[in-house]
């Protein structure tokens, strides 16, 4: 037999690695469930609790959700008619989101926090609601108060979500708290079009109905590494309260008792500053020391945090900067702002897009909104819009700002997303502002030097250059490379 048959007579036998388990590997269920199903109403309970708890009580998973939420849930909004129709309906936009008594049905969060809440819940336990009611305000209806109430035998509810015949969801029970916050009672069955549904499904399962967090594959790890800091201080606390021991020997030269502080002749009470001590003939003191936590356990520490931020994407490098260089965590950087263009997009599409048609169309309804000449209620839905995620300062800023010119120049880029890359902004509305600006200094007589700006702009590059250079303070051949 020549080798290719040997090789296809040994991939045969062998099968599919994956499928053979070992002894000591934890068998697989056969029995293939939605996810709605693996994850029952009472587990989902038990998730939902125990997210909650990690946030409350752990520093470095708060800090992880946190972090995310900087990148993902921070946007600003612009039409983009290029018409007077866009400064009045970004005007009342930035009203309605900075003021609560307007967007907010309890008149305590702006819509940048319900935005930030509504990411925060469905990253954490799997989804969040947001329902449309009268006066353009928005209620927040949290995961666990969506639960199933007396479903008929013909009924097709998934853990409070009312589906169709295909699967879709045409509304959602909602309950809320029992008293003193205790147990649920149902309150109402909303239909799914007045509301606001943001969810995520990590398992990419296509017939999931309800979400389930980011956070969820590394909540073990958060809990592990919470657990052993939690351990690790407490037993040098233990060591603390016996910093040091007193050593006696008998007049014959025996070894005698271990006499712990405050016991015995001895009483020592270890304040700020240093200290004198009076010891008699033959006895000696030991300050008791420790190595621990050793660097295998640290290790262990790190990669437990380590797994569970990549739960959410988060390099490790965010947590601890000392891993990497300054490239290191450049490109770190860039891969983690590529995983959160699709979270970014995930939140347009199930908040930001619906809301804003929701708003312009009630806003045209009662007047408050004029629309240009030529649109009429059948085409308003489509007078463009956009929402955009916060700025990156840049880290280097002549460097990068030379680079970006350069691909303008060459038609790689174009000024409009260069500097919303880099503000958030809309270049269109800043570049009228520049407009007025300029206006203003001719009408006042103010002149401003013209040269200064290019001559900052080299020095700058020159300096820059010098730090870069290994080899500083040598003289180095000319590279023929413009800036």
């Amino acid at each position: 037999m020549n080798f290719a048959g040997a090789w296809n007579a040994a991939r045969i036998a062998l099968g599919y690695d994956a499928v053979e388990q070992p002894t000591k590997r934890r068998q697989s269920s056969t029995n293939l469930r939605s996810e709605d199903a693996e994850l029952t109403s009472q587990k989902r309970k038990q998730l939902v609790a125990q997210s909650n708890d990690l946030l409350r009580n752990f520093s470095i998973a708060r800090w992880a959700v946190g972090k995310h939420l900087d990148f993902v849930s921070r946007f600003s909004f612009a039409s983009q008619t290029k018409t007077p129709f866009d400064y009045e309906f970004q005007s009342r936009m930035n009203e309605w989101m900075e003021d609560p008594k307007r967007c907010d049905v309890r008149k305590q969060h702006s819509f940048y926090d319900i935005l930030r809440m509504t990411e925060a819940r469905a990253v954490t336990v799997g989804d969040h609601l947001l329902v449309k009611v009268q006066g353009q305000r928005l209620q927040q209806i949290e995961s666990d108060r969506l639960r199933t109430h007396d479903a008929g035998p013909n009924d097709k509810i998934v853990h409070g979500c009312r589906q169709d015949g295909p699967g879709a969801t045409v509304a959602y029970q909602i309950h809320k708290r029992g008293r003193n916050g205790s147990g649920y009672e149902f309150q109402r069955e909303v239909s799914a079009e007045n509301c606001l549904f943001h969810a995520y499904f990590p398992s990419e399962r296509s017939d999931q109905t309800r979400g389930v967090g980011l956070i969820t594959a590394g909540v073990n790890d958060f809990i592990d590494a919470y657990e052993w800091a939690d351990i690790a201080k407490a037993t040098e606390k233990a060591r603390a309260a016996l910093a040091m021991i007193f050593r006696t020997t008998s007049g014959e030269g025996s070894l005698g008792n271990y006499t712990p502080v405050g016991n015995g002749k001895y009483a020592v009470k270890l304040g700020r500053g240093p200290f004198s001590m009076e010891l008699e003939p033959g006895d000696e003191v030991e300050f008791k020391s420790s190595n621990t936590p050793a660097g295998e356990t640290v290790r262990f520490f790190s990669g437990c945090i380590g797994f569970a931020l990549k739960s959410l994407d988060l390099p490790l490098c965010f947590y601890d900067e000392t891993l990497t260089n300054f490239f290191g965590q450049r490109a770190q950087f860039i891969l983690y702002i590529e995983s959160c263009k699709s979270k970014r997009l995930r939140l347009r599409v199930n908040v930001l897009h619906p809301l804003t048609h929701w708003l312009r169309a009630c806003w045209v309804a009662s007047g408050k909104l004029k629309l240009p000449a030529g649109v009429t209620s059948t085409t308003l839905g489509k007078l463009p819009f956009a929402w955009r995620p916060a700025g990156i300062p840049w880290w280097n800023p002549v460097q990068e700002v030379t680079a970006q010119l350069m691909a303008i120049r060459g038609g790689l880029a174009n000024y409009e997303d260069v500097y919303l890359e880099a503000t958030g902004r809309d270049w269109f509305e800043d570049m009228l502002r520049l407009k007025e600006q300029q206006q203003f200094l001719v009408d006042n007589e103010i002149t401003l030097d013209p040269s200064l700006a290019p001559a900052m702009a080299a020095f700058l590059v020159g300096q820059q250059q010098q730090q870069d250079n290994p080899l500083n303070g040598l003289p180095i051949a000319n590279s023929g490379m413009a800036v």
